[in-house]
């Protein structure tokens, strides 16, 4: 015990305390040690406020078992006072003794009343306590493990994470930049707030200037002259994907620079005109691959460059404001430019002419061909190399008129995989068989979602004129197919895989059946999407089989009252 000076020994026990909580105040810890001890030594009955008075300065001065001690001394003297729990358990916190602080906090709850004012603080240190007991001290794998195991694990990560990681801590964040090939991709795809261009040049200091792919997504506009600086800093950049934020001047001040640039996609976020496009395409000469999701027609026709095309991949989405339709593409340009290419995709172009046909047989590599949304009254005549074709959502295309039964005849496509023919207005059987008569042993996938011809008498008569031992991808989203069409699929010869029946009438019966009366059941996804007959027993069924389901079922109280029942 330390000695007490003479003066505060003539003072009472109350003027001792309260001398002792003004040097306190002064930060005269000795001080005020002393004046608390005298005022217990003065008066043995003193209150707890004393005892903690001297506990917590006991804690400013390091002496944490000589505060424990007050803390014991409060409990014994005030059993239902809070005051005292909390001191004590502030202590043996202080001191790594989580688990006895919990104890003392427990005790403190049981025995102090509940409209002490202080209890629930009591309560909500218990539960901090509480939760420093049960979980393990930390230990941070990179002061751990050696530093080429730990970039071995942190390149398995992708670029959301990365950057999520460099806030760990400063550790964390110096290994992760000291290692310039973790930053060679850019991917902003799941940026939710607008992206800094000071945060983009970050990565570029990170990467030492050697970013390779770029994916930029809600980039203020005022900061777009950061597209520029990254095709200048980064001369091994071969992939830009932009998804909005950008404007057509900013993409022609960059991509020219990028003089190794090979694919450059502008998605839908990213409007773009023709002689942007035609800008884009003359400058960057190496250009394998280009995708312009909106296009702002404005009235003026393409004009396509009279050398050949590197361009195995192409992509021309028409945006709202069409003056001249899908004249504005100059097809006789395009297929002239660009004989070698493997995929093309016109998708929602209208057509103002009557007369605009479209013919694809020069193309003699052409292996994938999207058309959907492009207004056309005739069928198009296409090559036999195609193994991907999209017809989807051509409204205005009459599959019974002569010419597009003409070109229906002379078509033969002997590699085709996948086709794609949602919202057919005018598909008949005969001529989705004649369509598929050279394709029977190639065709894997078939979709033919909300086309209202996909009935009941249509689908028997499909499955006995065409094999389908083949497809093993089938989509019937929104056809009228029901429980007895579901037969074949039970006693059929086929090999589906994937099977969606979103939005049919099919009911549980015709599920179970499925799932559970086929001899060799081979399903591996079952799309139930939106069945408003189907039930959630029948889901579960084909679950306990090890089917995947994807369902969603309607709210049948979306329109109407909810009345709770319980």
């Amino acid at each position: 015990m330390p000695s007490v000076e003479k003066h505060f020994r003539s003072l009472s026990s109350t003027e001792a305390q309260r001398r002792g909580q003004q040097l306190y105040r002064q930060k005269n810890y000795e001080g005020a040690l002393e004046a608390f001890t005298a005022a217990i030594e003065l008066n043995d009955g003193a209150p707890t406020t004393v005892l903690d008075n001297r506990a917590a300065t006991y804690e400013k001065l390091g002496d944490l078992p000589s505060a424990l001690r007050d803390g014991k001394r409060m409990i014994q003297y005030e059993k239902t006072g809070s005051r005292a729990y909390l001191r004590t358990g502030r202590i043996l916190v202080k001191m790594n003794k989580p688990d006895l602080a919990l104890h003392i906090y427990m005790y403190g709850l049981r025995n102090v009343p509940a409209d002490d004012p202080d209890c629930k603080l009591l309560y909500a240190m218990k539960e901090k306590a509480s939760q420093a007991s049960v979980q393990p001290r930390a230990v941070d794998p990179f002061q751990v493990l050696p530093t080429e195991l730990a970039e071995m694990i942190i390149k398995h990560l992708d670029f959301n994470n990365l950057v999520k990681c460099l806030g760990v801590s400063k550790q964390w964040s110096t290994l992760l930049t000291s290692v310039s090939s973790l930053w060679i991709e850019i991917d902003l795809s799941r940026a939710r707030k607008p992206v800094r261009a000071s945060s983009i040049r970050a990565c570029i200091r990170r990467s030492k200037g050697s970013i390779t792919k770029a994916l930029l997504n809600r980039v203020a506009f005022q900061d777009s002259v950061v597209l520029t600086q990254l095709a200048i800093t980064c001369k091994r950049l071969h992939h830009v994907e932009i998804c909005n934020g950008f404007a057509g001047k900013s993409i022609l001040e960059a991509c020219p620079i990028a003089t190794n640039l090979k694919t450059l996609l502008l998605r839908t976020g990213c409007e773009v005109t023709p002689g942007t496009i035609e800008e884009v395409i003359e400058k960057c000469t190496n250009l394998e691959r280009a995708e312009f999701g909106l296009i702002n027609s404005q009235g003026l026709p393409l004009r396509w460059p009279e050398r050949n095309l590197k361009l195995r991949t192409l992509r021309l989405g028409g945006g709202p404001r069409q003056p001249m339709g899908s004249s504005i593409l100059n097809m006789i340009g395009l297929l002239k430019c660009a004989p070698n290419i493997h995929s093309l995709a016109l998708t929602n172009w209208k057509c103002h002419s009557p007369f605009q046909r479209f013919d694809f047989t020069s193309l003699q590599r052409l292996e994938a061909l999207d058309i959907s949304g492009l207004e056309t009254a005739v069928f198009p005549k296409l090559p036999p190399t195609l193994q991907t074709l999209n017809l989807s959502r051509i409204f205005s295309l009459n599959l019974n008129c002569v010419e597009s039964q003409n070109n229906i005849h002379e078509l033969h496509l002997p590699s085709l995989r996948d086709l794609s023919f949602d919202d057919a207005i005018t598909l008949s059987l005969r001529t989705l068989e004649r369509i598929l008569e050279g394709s029977r042993t190639t065709l894997q996938r078939l979709t033919l979602n909300d086309c209202v011809q996909v009935t009941g008498a249509f689908w028997s008569e499909f499955v006995s004129h065409i094999s389908m031992e083949n497809i093993v991808e089938l989509q019937l989203r929104g056809t009228k197919i029901t429980d007895h069409e579901l037969s074949y699929f039970v006693d059929g010869k086929h090999h589906i895989r994937r099977l969606d029946l979103s939005k049919t009438s099919v009911t549980g019966v015709g599920i179970k059946r499925l799932t559970t009366d086929a001899q060799r059941p081979r399903l591996e996804w079952l799309g139930v999407n939106n069945c408003s007959s189907l039930g959630s027993d029948a889901v579960d069924l084909a679950w306990s089989k090890g089917i995947e389901v994807e369902y969603r079922f309607p709210d049948k109280l979306k329109s109407g009252r909810r009345i709770r029942t319980d």
